[in-house]
């Protein structure tokens, strides 16, 4: 994980943090795997479709899933850091 952290007031912090990729790729198989498993597809038995095509159908889920899998481990990791005491919950702006 790569970490800047900017001043932008006397009260304020920005953290940019850049996720590695094996990391995504790790948790965006995990949950593949988890809808693969429990999934219903017309043309296959339940849990037995291809994961391509697991994929392609939960696509938004998936990402959803994945995002809330790696992105508050990462930022609590950024924030202990830096060491800093976050007064309120972070505000997120995410970039692919």
């Amino acid at each position: 994980m790569k970490s800047e952290l900017k001043e932008t007031s006397p009260t304020t912090r920005e953290i940019h943090v850049e996720i590695a990729p094996e990391v995504v790729k790790q948790s965006y198989n995990k949950v593949s795997q988890k809808y693969a498993s429990r999934a219903s597809v017309p043309g296959f038995r339940k849990g037995y479709a291809p994961l391509d095509v697991i994929r392609l159908r939960f696509k938004e889920e998936i990402k959803s899933e994945v995002l809330q899998d790696v992105v508050p481990g990462q930022i609590a990791e950024a924030i202990a850091e830096y060491n800093l005491n976050p007064l309120a919950e972070p505000h997120l702006h995410l970039d692919d």
